[in-house]
C-alpha cells in the first residue's frame, strides 16, 4: 500500500496517497495521479440539461438537518435524511438498498 500524506492548510485538511506514476492495479485502471478529470463526462450538467437532476428545496435541506441533530449515535446520517425527504416528495417507496435506516423510515428495501 502506498504511503499516505496528510496536508493541512488554512482552508481545509486533505489526505493524499503518494503513488508512483507508473502504478496501476490492473490495465483497465489508470494510475491515481493520471489527469483523467478533464476527460470525464460532466454528469451533473448532463443530468441538469436533460431535466433529470433532482435538487432538494430549502425546506428539504432544513428538515433533514433538524432530524439529524435530534438523532442518536447509530441513527441515520444526513445523506439518508435528505434522501428520505426527497423520496417522499417524489412518492418513491422502494429503495435499492439493504440500509436498515430506509426500512426504519418506512421504505421497502429491495435486498
Amino acid at each position: 500500500m502506498p504511503p499516505t500524506r496528510h496536508t493541512l492548510n488554512s482552508s481545509r485538511a486533505t489526505t493524499e496517497q503518494s503513488v508512483p506514476p507508473s502504478y496501476s492495479p490492473n490495465a483497465a485502471t489508470p494510475p491515481l495521479d493520471a489527469p483523467i478529470v478533464n476527460s470525464l463526462p460532466k454528469p451533473r450538467q448532463a443530468m441538469d440539461s436533460a431535466g433529470q437532476l433532482i435538487v432538494p428545496t430549502s425546506r428539504e435541506w432544513e428538515e433533514p438537518w433538524a432530524a439529524y441533530a435530534r438523532g442518536e449515535p447509530g441513527d441515520a446520517g444526513i445523506v439518508d435524511h435528505v434522501s428520505f425527504i426527497v423520496m417522499r416528495r417524489l412518492s418513491i417507496t422502494d429503495a435499492f438498498t439493504n440500509d436498515r435506516h430506509f426500512k426504519a423510515a418506512g421504505f421497502n428495501t429491495l435486498f
